[in-house]
């Protein structure tokens, strides 16, 4: 009897680790800052709406 081999069934290839730490960070990072800006600038017409 054999040990189990530690490589998957399915050939998928190198895990490109730090793209999806890269990903995994810039991705809410960018939403955030999309958001915030999104709600700055609703924020500065409800101002100048209000006057």
């Amino acid at each position: 009897m054999t040990a189990p081999s530690s490589q998957p069934s399915a050939t998928l290839g190198p895990v490109p680790w730090e793209t999806l730490a890269a990903l995994l960070v810039a991705v809410p990072l960018g939403a955030a800052l999309l958001a915030a800006l999104v709600t700055r600038s609703r924020g500065a017409l409800a101002r100048r709406a209000a006057h």
